[in-house]
């Protein structure tokens, strides 16, 4: 390929993915090898026709003998065409004693923090890599062999997160053919030509035999990851809509059993890697996620499970994800009771033009933290929203609020005879972990109201109700006090 016709390429994919525009500062990851030199050099032929401001950041992992000739080899490339130059210096071998991880690993994670450094220090927006078709192919391999799903057959993204990769288009052989045309010796790394770790492996002997099957397997490869890509983003888009039906309460993530139930297992999936990584802040593997996937399907009360750190259970209309990693960590009933409170606002019915829980200015009638019950007398009988209860005021003792205990049993409207408390509360979806915590209205005779959910037969408001006493449960929010 003639160097005319590789600038071309590579601006028709950087163009096209919107890699920079004209005024980006961009800095170019340089460790001196062919493709970073290419790399930079690619930019400098390109800096003035794209408007653009170029420079160079070096980062020396200290884990080579022959790393501080190449800096300084790259120092000296940068004096030779005017182009700035930024040295950073990390020591892997030392972080590698607190860190967890391979070399390669915690070598790429201190590489990149220092190019961000770098760049925030010269003003950069971007931050330029080198990786190229060889590359993706080899990354796309080593992700099929460890069985990843649509998303790391995408392959390594043009940009993420300020970094381009303007690359990712042309092989290392191309790079090579541009590079000949310029007065430069790059830099060889040794430790590439060891079949010792996975990539390594899959570069020096994998590939080489695929190729004997496909001659074309790398610009295939590349071909199939750019179209991947175009799915992952649709597919991403639809998750982003379904996941706005998430409901967070300080370290409890809680999502709708009915709407996982009528997704489809792509997306059932999706979902539950997305709120395992809010919860845990890991990434986790594909058996976890199916395993939390068929526990939930199964729609058993109190069954959990736990994946990198986050634990999924079941309570009630909610498939719940809090952090942990065994059976002793429990839910946080607190976090749950709230999440449970706001799903009775949301589904309220509008009331005099407006949704959700009523509120008012009446006088604390009853406590039992973190509930609060209010009343007020009234002489004619009002429409209630879902957290407020009408009695006859004549025909109800001394009331108290309390939660309900084990044996509380009360005689539901419309219904004949009476029904343990705990029977209401686990019919109507209320996990058992709350059925301890949840509130009644009572006397010292009859339970009148299980708060939210079923009023009694007792204590109702009649035609011949002189008196109305309504009844307004909210519940106290710490978080807010």
């Amino acid at each position: 390929m003639k160097k005319e016709d590789f600038l071309k390429r590579v601006l028709a994919f950087a163009h096209e993915n919107h890699l920079w525009e004209k005024g980006d500062g961009i800095l170019a990851a340089v460790s001196g090898g062919p493709d970073s030199l290419g790399l930079l050099l690619f930019l400098k032929d390109i800096e003035e026709r794209e408007g653009i401001r170029l420079g160079c950041c070096c980062v020396n992992h200290h884990l080579r003998k022959a790393a501080e000739e190449e800096t300084a080899y790259v120092a000296s490339v940068c004096r030779r065409f005017h182009i700035p130059f930024y040295r950073k210096d990390v020591d892997v071998p030392e972080a590698r004693k607190e860190e967890k991880g391979s070399v390669e690993t915690v070598a790429r994670i201190l590489r990149y923090e220092a190019l961000e450094e770098a760049a925030k220090a010269g003003g950069y927006r971007k931050i330029a890599l080198a990786h190229h078709e060889d590359d993706q192919a080899e990354t796309i391999l080593f992700h099929f062999l460890r069985g990843s799903g649509l998303k790391g057959l995408t392959g390594i993204q043009p940009k993420r997160d300020g970094f381009v990769r303007p690359f990712l288009c042309v092989t290392r052989e191309d790079i090579g053919r541009f590079l000949s045309d310029y007065p430069v010796n790059p830099c060889h790394d040794e430790t590439n030509d060891i079949p010792d770790a996975t990539r390594n492996k899959i570069r020096l002997t994998l590939l080489p035999r695929l190729r004997e099957y496909n001659p074309s397997l790398v610009t295939g490869l590349t071909h199939m990851a750019s179209l991947l890509r175009d799915e992952e983003d649709f597919m991403e888009g639809e998750e982003a809509k379904e996941a706005a039906f998430f409901r967070q309460r300080g370290r409890l993530l809680a999502y709708p059993f009915h709407r996982l139930q009528a997704l489809h297992p792509a997306m059932q999936r999706r979902l539950i890697r997305r709120a395992v990584m809010r919860v845990s802040h890991h990434t986790p593997d594909a058996e976890g996620v199916e395993r939390m996937r068929k526990l939930a399907l199964e729609g058993r009360e109190g069954r959990k499970t736990s994946s990198s750190g986050a634990m999924m259970e079941r309570a009630g209309q909610f498939l719940c994800f809090f952090p942990g990693s065994s059976r002793k960590d429990t839910m946080p009933a607190e976090d749950l009771l709230h999440l449970f409170y706001e799903f009775c606002r949301e589904k309220e019915k509008p009331l005099h033009g407006e949704t959700g829980i009523i509120t008012n200015n009446h006088e604390v009638l009853l406590t039992a933290p973190p509930w609060v019950l209010t009343g007020k007398v009234l002489s004619h009988p009002v429409v209630t929203g879902r957290n407020q209860y009408l009695l006859d005021a004549g025909s109800v003792g001394p009331l108290v609020l309390r939660k309900a205990e084990k044996d509380d049993s009360m005689e539901p409207l419309g219904m004949k005879g009476r029904k343990r408390v705990f029977q209401i509360l686990q019919e109507k979806g209320i996990p058992s972990v709350l059925r301890r915590e949840w509130p009644v209205v009572a006397d010292e005779h009859h339970i009148y109201w299980t708060c939210f959910l079923r009023g009694s037969r007792q204590g109702r408001v009649t035609e011949g109700t002189k008196s109305f006493l309504l009844l307004t449960l909210t519940l106290r929010d710490k978080e807010n006090e």
